[in-house]
Order: C-alpha cells, then structure tokens, then sequence
C-alpha cells in the first residue's frame, strides 16, 4: 500500500537525451515509423521460451532498441545506477462494462510503470529479465492502489493544483508506451484494400513508443519531444537489426528455452 502512495512522489527518470529539457514543458514533435516485422516471426520466438507471452517479446524488442541506440549515442546513460523508466495505461474498466456512461465515452485508467532493463548479459537474458519486470506489474496493487490515491487528491485539491502534481508525477518517467491491435488480416475502405496502418500519440514525455499490428506485421511508431536531444528516425533504425539479432541468437538454441530458477522457486 505504502508503495502505491509514495510511486505517486517518487523521483523522476535519470536525464537522458531521451528526455526534454524541462520535463514540464515540451515544444514541437519529431516522428518516425520502424520497418515491419512479420508477427508470425514474434509468435515464433514466443514459442521458444517457457511461459512467454506475445507482449514480452514485444517489451524485449522495445527494450533492445532503446538499449541500442543509447550504447552508440549516449552510452554513459547505461552506466551506474541510472534510471529510465516508461509509462503505460492500465484499463481499469471491470470486464463486460461499457466504455459508455450516460451516453457518453469515457475511461477508467490506471498509470502502470516499466522500468527498463537495459543490463543484461544477452538478448535472451533481456527476455527474462523483462519478463520478471511485466510479471511483477501484473500481480502488483500498485496502480490501483495510485488511482484511488489519485482520486483522493482530486477531491481535496483544487483543479489547478490536481493538474500540476499529476502533470508532474508524468512527466518523471521518460517514455510512454501504447499498444494497439489492428485487423490481424487487413482492411477495406470503399471497397479498397488498406494497405498499412499506423498509430501515433502526442504523450507528456520525451519519448514515445506505440505498437501497432496489422495485416499480419507488427511496427512501432515513434515521437521524440524536439526539446529532447533524441532523433526518431535513428531510433527506428534499430527496431528492425535488434529484431534480426534477437531471432538469429534464439533460433540458434535447440529446443524450448527454460525459465531461469530462482531462490523462491526452490522452496
């Protein structure tokens, strides 16, 4: 519980050129598009590892991206005891509620946090250590525990102060993540074929990061606040040659992958 509460006042990301200058305040934004990846080659390295899910490929690949491109343009941001964090929405809607409410759209969403795991000794070590990192979340009160937290302070303050501190608690983390699942086997419009699909979101933060699948691929969209010192375009490059590494050094192990043990499993 105490960690929900204090989560909501803890310290922001360690700067990077991932981040803007002033976390408070962003200026223009620079956008990229990564190169597909066919999504039967994600299901197949899904396959290779006990108890993997589609999303912590998917994580991993974000992560081995991210890594890349700060070890060639800012690798001191991987040293010590830096923190780099990303922000993803939780929905909090029980299943079978409407996403309606007296006629009218509306959301319920909780703020959940990743940290990324930018140490590790290999490509498939960085799959378990994100795996670790997701399944902890999910199994966490954390966010729910933040959301009433949060309803709390909107009763209490005023909406001016609300938006500051809650402005303030985003704008810590340095990247937003999103996920989006298109039509698995395409689209028509008019009767003509959409050929590609694409998502992008304005976030509050330096970096970031949507996943969209469709028509059988799967692509990242990518915004770079232009107050960051980040170039999207050199981030997208790497989502492709991360992928290849990681499919070529998994590929390469015979058989199912086994979960590394750990102490509690032992008992």
């Amino acid at each position: 519980i105490w960690d929900g509460i204090l989560g909501t006042l803890e310290k922001p990301d360690s700067e990077s050129i991932l981040m803007r200058e002033d976390p408070m305040k962003g200026g223009d934004m620079k956008t990229a598009f990564s190169d597909d990846i066919e999504f039967s080659n994600i299901k197949d390295l899904k396959e290779k590892f006990e108890g993997a899910t589609v999303n912590d490929i998917l994580v991993t690949l974000l992560t081995l991206t991210i890594r890349a491109y700060l070890l060639e343009n800012e690798p001191e941001a991987l040293s010590g005891k830096r923190k780099l964090r990303a922000s993803f929405p939780i929905n909090r809607r029980k299943n079978g509620q409407s996403g309606f409410r007296d006629g009218s759209p509306h959301n319920s969403i909780g703020l959940g946090v990743f940290k990324f795991p930018l140490k590790f000794k290999s490509r498939v070590d960085s799959l378990w250590k994100v795996k670790r990192t997701l399944d902890k979340i999910k199994l966490s009160p954390k966010p729910v525990i933040q959301a009433a937290f949060g309803d709390v302070l909107v009763n209490l303050l005023n909406p001016k102060s609300s938006y500051k501190l809650f402005s303030q608690v985003s704008a810590g983390t340095t990247c937003q993540l999103s996920s989006v699942a298109g039509p698995p086997n395409g689209a028509s419009i008019g009767g003509h074929h959409v050929q590609d699909l694409k998502f992008l979101l304005n976030s509050p933060v330096g970096l970031y990061l949507g996943l969209i699948t469709y028509n059988g691929n799967v692509s990242t969209g990518i915004c770079v606040d232009d107050t960051a010192k980040a170039d999207a375009q050199e981030i997208a490059k790497f989502w492709k040659s991360e992928f290849d590494s990681f499919y070529e050094e998994v590929m390469s192990i015979d058989g199912v992958i086994k979960r590394p043990r750990s102490f509690i499993d032992r008992l």
